[in-house]
């Protein structure tokens, strides 16, 4: 499968929110979504051809299902790069 398009994300990607006088996050790149989330919990439990035919609403029910659980494992599918500005104060907290 190739890269998954979310449109929410590609909203915001690469604009800038900021934060408090000096500083900002922005979304840099993402990788994954709902459906990445959905595979990786299915690829225990059925073979490729029939994870292609799963529909949304499937997909829906096994995401609650997996957060209802606590299973977790498959969000550590999905990836955020963002690019942050801030004082070096904060930098030196953050980074610790």
């Amino acid at each position: 499968m190739g890269h998954t398009i979310t449109p929410a994300a590609e909203e915001l990607l690469n604009v800038k929110f900021k934060v408090l006088d000096h500083g900002f996050v922005s979304l840099v790149d993402y990788m994954g979504g709902d459906q990445r989330v959905a595979e990786a919990a299915w690829v225990s439990t059925i073979d490729e051809v029939e994870a292609e035919k799963r529909t949304p609403a499937k997909m829906r029910q096994t995401i609650r299902y997996m957060m209802k659980h606590r299973h977790t494992s498959p969000f550590e599918m999905v990836e955020f790069l963002f690019r942050c500005k801030m004082p070096i104060f904060v930098a030196r907290q953050w980074v610790r």
